[in-house]
């Protein structure tokens, strides 16, 4: 799979880390990409369209039943562990064949790779199940999937620097669940970076501001 600039934003900032960040569902590829300069961590940053095509350029990773989904929040916030995306696999090998692509492209430097609600649960998933082992990972409100799958999986991001960011008042994916899989991958070894913050959905100041520690860690990791 090659990278299609018309889908795909690309923000180069020089030495440092290959950041990969999934937008969420029904959103543009290149929605987060403005933020990559404000991080000021340097790195190559790489934002891509999901394989799901929507109305007025936006995407999604694997489809989404409206009618369900509202349905479901309307008894509140959602922890999806048992759910298992049809399309799900399918984004998975996406996913790994971008991800071999620009390693291919961008040889020695660290991988961190994260997303955005339904992106922050492929990149996840990726982690967790992917070929391809990752340096740094960001979960941005996002929610726990497939875990049976994921749970025996997690001592793989042992001494991984994980953040986990969630809002207090997210109407869509519940707080516990994101809390649930902090705990988890934590007592699997990772190293996790919580951030609760007070609002919604949404990929606040704070949440930002844990990325970039995110990526510095990467960049520069402990001894």
């Amino acid at each position: 799979m090659t990278l299609r600039r018309t889908d795909d934003a690309v923000v180069e900032l020089g030495p440092g880390p290959l950041v990969v960040l999934l937008h969420g569902w029904a959103m543009s590829p290149g929605a987060l990409s403005p933020f990559a300069a404000s991080i000021g961590s340097g790195g190559t940053w790489v934002f891509p369209g999901g394989p799901v095509e929507l109305a007025d350029g936006l995407r999604g990773w694997w489809a989404v039943d409206e009618a369900a989904r509202t349905q479901s929040r309307a008894r509140g916030p959602r922890d999806l562990a048992a759910a298992r995306p049809e399309g799900l696999d399918a984004a998975r090998r996406r996913l790994a064949e971008l991800l071999d692509e620009l390693c291919e492209r961008h040889p020695g430097r660290p991988l961190v790779l994260g997303g955005f609600s339904q992106g922050g649960m492929l990149a996840c998933d990726h982690a967790l199940r992917g070929a391809r082992p990752v340096d740094g990972l960001a979960i941005l409100s996002g929610s726990r999937l497939a875990y049976d799958e994921w749970l025996p999986a997690m001592p793989r991001l042992r001494g991984t620097p994980v953040l986990v960011a969630h809002g207090r008042e997210d109407p869509d994916l519940a707080l516990a669940g994101a809390e649930r899989l902090a705990d988890d991958l934590q007592a699997a070894g990772a190293r996790v970076d919580r951030v609760v913050f007070d609002g919604g959905h949404a990929i606040p100041l704070a949440a930002w501001r844990g990325v970039r520690r995110l990526v510095r860690a990467v960049a520069s990791p402990p001894p």
